[in-house]
């Protein structure tokens, strides 16, 4: 289950980087507990 959530969140993550899916930045509001230090780099981008 975990693996899942980290693969959905590394999937948006690049959409959002390339701008396949700009709507991503809002729903990452209420995912930016900086729980893994893997997503806190490209949380930072934004």
């Amino acid at each position: 289950m975990i693996i899942f959530l980290v693969s959905v969140f590394v999937l948006l993550d690049i959409a959002a980087l390339k701008g396949w899916a700009p709507d991503t930045r809002d729903a990452r509001d209420w995912t930016v507990p900086n729980t893994s230090p893997s997503h806190s780099g490209v949380v930072r981008l934004r």
